[in-house]
C-alpha cells in the first residue's frame, strides 16, 4: 500500500497541461508562469516561461522550473516545447512535443539529471466563451525506479533507475480574465516501466495550475 501510495503521485504536471493552449499571432509573445503538482518527489514545482510565435501555427517555448523542497532538495531544470496549430472549424487541433531537463539532488554525493519528454496532442473547442481541451499524452522519465520506490530518500528516483513510461491524457479549461489567460488541467495515466512496457505498475495523476500574459 505504501508503494502504490508513492508511485500514484510520481509524475508531475510537465508539458501540455501547465502552459495555455492558447493560439498567438504572428510574431506574438506570452510570458507566463505555473504551479504543478504533487512533483516526481511530492515536492510542487513551480515554472515561468516566454513563448514567441515566428508564424500563425507555430509557437516555441522556453523556461525554467524550481521546485519548493517541501519533502526532499530544491530541485531546479528547463525547458523547451514546440507547438503545431492546425484549425478545424471551431475546433483546433494542437500538437505540443516538449523536453525538460531537470537536476534532482539525491544524497549529499549523488545528483542525477532527470529527462522528461512528453508528446500530446491535444483536441482544443473553441465555440464558447471557455475554452475546454482533452487529450492523449506519452511521457518518458529517466532515472525513475518502479520497483525499488520506497518512501526513504528520494522516492521513485535512482542514478541507475531504468525510467518510467506514462501513457495517458489530459482534460483542461482556460479563458481569458481581461488581459490574462488562466486556466488549469489534470494530467493521468498508467505508469510503466521504461524497460519492459507489457505490464503498468500503477496510476499516475497530476494538476497544473496557470497564468499567462
Amino acid at each position: 500500500m505504501r508503494r502504490l501510495l508513492v508511485v500514484a503521485l510520481l509524475l508531475a504536471g510537465c508539458a501540455s497541461g501547465s502552459r495555455p493552449v492558447k493560439q498567438l499571432d504572428d510574431l506574438g509573445v506570452m510570458v507566463g508562469g505555473a504551479f504543478n503538482g504533487p512533483g516526481v518527489e511530492f515536492d510542487p514545482e513551480l515554472t515561468a516561461w516566454l513563448r514567441f510565435a515566428p508564424i500563425r501555427y507555430v509557437d516555441v517555448t522556453v523556461g525554467g522550473t524550481v521546485t519548493v523542497p517541501l519533502f526532499e532538495n530544491a530541485a531546479f531544470g528547463g525547458l523547451a516545447e514546440l507547438r503545431a496549430h492546425l484549425p478545424m472549424g471551431t475546433m483546433r487541433l494542437v500538437l505540443d512535443a516538449t523536453g525538460e531537463l531537470m537536476r534532482y539532488k539525491l544524497t549529499e554525493r549523488t545528483s542525477v539529471n532527470v529527462h522528461r519528454l512528453t508528446f500530446a496532442p491535444l483536441l482544443v473547442y473553441e465555440g464558447s466563451r471557455l475554452t475546454p481541451y482533452v487529450g492523449p499524452k506519452l511521457m518518458y522519465l529517466s532515472h525513475m525506479d518502479l520497483d525499488g520506490t520506497s518512501l526513504d530518500a528520494s522516492p521513485g528516483l535512482r542514478a541507475n533507475g531504468e525510467g518510467a513510461i506514462l501513457l495517458g491524457g489530459i482534460v483542461g479549461l482556460e479563458g481569458d480574465v481581461g488581459v490574462f489567460v488562466a486556466g488549469g488541467s489534470l494530467s493521468f495515466g498508467a505508469l510503466m516501466n521504461g524497460q519492459d512496457v507489457n505490464e503498468a505498475q500503477s496510476l499516475a495523476f497530476t494538476m497544473s495550475l496557470y497564468l499567462g500574459y
